[in-house]
C-alpha cells in the first residue's frame, strides 16, 4: 500500500525536483515524503480512516514507529530508491545548488528521525511512549537506511561558498501572493523584518539557550523570533525597554513560586506583533554546518482588542507561510505559500520535524489551521480568529539581540554538533569518504 501510494504521488503532481515524475530525484523524494497514514480518533484503538500526506510537505510525514520506515513494505521501497540513486550516480543529474541543498535538507530530516529514541518525551507529550522494541532485523534495516542516506547527503554537499550564495528568499516572499483570494485572507509579510534599522526587534534567550522549536526539529533549522511594537509606542526604543523590563519581571517571577505564572496582560500588549522565522541549515562538503537565508516557514501573530470582552481582553490573528518546493525552484514568491485557513494538519508544535503517533503508529491528532496553533498557546477560535490566548512563551527571560550576543544560527549549530544524531552522521560520512577513496 505504501509503495503504491508513493508511486501514485510521484505520477500525480509529485514532480518536485524534475518535470519527469520517474526521475531518480523525484522517486527518492517520494519514497520518504509520501505516506498514507492511518488515523484514529483519540481514545479509540483502531484506525477508522487513512490520510495521504505529501509530497509537498515541509517536514517528512513519518513517525518513529517501525511501520513508517522499517516494516517490510516501506523498507523495501525506501531501500530500493536509495540504491537506484546511488548506483546511477543520480546526484550528477541535477547541478542546481538550490535543489541539491533542499534535497540534502529533506533527507537529513529522515536520517535524524531514524536515529531518534522512540521513547523520548517531546514537549511534554508521551504519544509515542510504548512503541515496540526493534527486532534484530529492524535494527539492521535502520543501519542500512542510515548508511545509504549519508552516502547521498555526502554526494549532494556543496562548498561553503556555494551555500553562502544560495538565495535570500525572504525579500521575494514579501510580495503579495498572486491569488487574489489568498491575498485577502492572510496577513502579509513585513518588508522590514530583517532590516537592522526597521521597526522589528529580534530577541534571544540568555546564551546558550535556544527556542523550543529548534529542539523539535533536532537543530536542523535556525528559528528566530521578532517583535514589533504597537504603532502608538513610537518605534523600536520603547519596545526594547519593554522587553528588558519584561525580562527582569520574568527573572523575579521565576524566583517566587507564587507568582511564577505571569498575568496574561503582562505577556501581551494590544497591537503587538510577533514573527517566528525558520531558516535552513546545510552540511558542506567538509562536514561543516552552514546557515542559509533560505526561509522554510514564517509564523505571524497580531494582538487586537476583543470587542466582545468587557475586561479589555484581546484576541489574536494568526498567519503562516511554508516553503513550497515548486515555488522555490521556480523563484516565485520566495518559495513560500500562505497556509489556508481551515486546512487540516498535524496538531501544533508537537508535529514539527515528524509525525507524532500513538503506540500503534496511528496519527492521533489532526486539526484545522488555526485551531492547531492552540495546542501550545491555548484559547479558542471564533470565525477564523484565535481568542483568549494565554501567552507568548518566547518572552520568558528573553532580551533584545545585542551586538555581543551570539546569533541564533551560531547557537543552533553549536548545539547540533553535540547531539548523538549528528555524531553518528559524521562517523558514517567519514566511513563513506574512506570507501570512495579505496574502491
Amino acid at each position: 500500500l505504501l509503495v503504491a501510494a508513493s508511486a501514485s504521488a510521484a505520477n500525480d503532481g509529485g514532480c518536485i525536483y524534475h518535470d519527469d515524475p520517474q526521475h531518480p530525484w523525484n522517486r527518492l523524494y517520494a519514497a520518504f515524503y509520501v505516506r498514507e497514514v492511518p488515523l484514529v480518533v483519540r481514545g479509540e484503538g483502531e484506525a477508522n480512516s487513512r490520510l495521504l500526506l505529501g509530497p509537498n510537505v515541509l517536514d517528512p510525514p513519518l513517525g518513529r514507529h517501525p511501520r513508517f520506515l522499517l516494516d517490510d513494505e516501506p523498507f523495501k521501497s525506501c531501500n530500493a530508491a536509495l540504491d537506484e540513486f546511488i548506483n546511477a550516480k543520480a546526484d550528477r543529474l541535477i547541478t542546481d545548488p538550490l535543489r541539491r541543498a533542499v534535497l540534502q535538507r529533506d533527507l537529513w530530516a529522515v536520517f535524524d528521525l531514524l536515529q531518534a529514541d522512540p521513547r523520548r518525551v517531546t514537549h511534554g507529550l508521551m504519544l509515542e511512549g510504548g512503541l515496540p522494541t526493534l527486532t534484530h532485523e529492524q535494527r539492521a534495516r535502520r543501519a542500512a537506511l542510515s548508511r545509504k542516506i549519508v552516502m547521498v547527503l555526502k554526494t549532494l554537499a556543496l562548498s561553503t561558498g556555494d551555500i553562502e550564495r544560495l538565495p535570500n528568499t525572504f525579500p521575494e516572499a514579501v510580495r503579495p501572493p498572486e491569488n487574489e483570494a489568498m491575498r485577502q485572507s492572510t496577513i502579509g509579510l513585513p518588508a522590514d523584518l530583517l532590516d537592522p534599522k526597521g521597526s522589528w526587534v529580534e530577541i534571544v534567550k540568555p546564551a546558550p539557550r535556544l527556542f523550543g522549536h529548534t529542539r523539535q526539529v533536532d537543530g536542523r533549522s535556525v528559528f528566530r523570533v521578532f517583535y514589533r511594537a504597537p504603532d502608538e509606542w513610537g518605534g523600536r526604543e520603547r519596545l526594547q525597554r519593554w522587553l528588558i523590563e519584561r525580562q527582569a519581571r520574568s527573572e523575579t517571577d521565576s524566583s517566587n513560586v507564587s507568582t511564577s505564572q505571569p498575568k496574561r496582560t503582562e505577556e501581551l500588549s494590544i497591537g503587538m506583533q510577533f514573527v517566528l522565522l525558520r531558516q535552513m541549515i546545510c552540511i558542506d562538503e567538509h562536514l561543516k554546518l552552514v546557515p542559509t537565508k533560505v526561509v522554510e516557514s514564517v509564523q505571524l501573530r497580531i494582538t487586537r482588542p476583543d470587542p466582545a470582552a468587557k475586561d479589555g481582553d484581546f484576541d489574536q490573528s494568526f498567519a503562516e507561510y511554508e516553503m513550497d518546493r515548486r515555488r522555490l525552484f521556480g523563484h516565485r514568491s520566495g518559495g513560500l505559500m500562505p497556509a489556508e485557513v481551515g486546512a487540516t494538519r498535524p496538531s501544533g508544535l508537537a508535529a514539527l520535524g515528524r509525525l507524532h503517533t500513538n503506540a500503534r503508529g496511528f496519527l492521533a491528532t489532526r486539526q484545522p489551521f488555526m485551531a492547531n496553533c492552540l495546542a501550545c498557546h491555548g484559547g479558542r477560535t471564533v470565525g477564523g480568529e484565535v481568542l483568549l490566548t494565554v501567552s507568548i512563551r518566547s518572552l520568558h527571560d528573553a532580551h533584545p539581540l545585542q551586538s555581543g550576543d551570539s546569533s541564533q544560527a551560531e547557537r543552533t549549530i553549536l548545539w547540533k554538533e553535540q547531539q548523538v544524531d549528528y555524531k553518528r552522521l559524521v562517523k558514517l560520512w567519514k566511513e563513506a569518504a574512506q570507501q570512495s577513496s579505496h574502491p
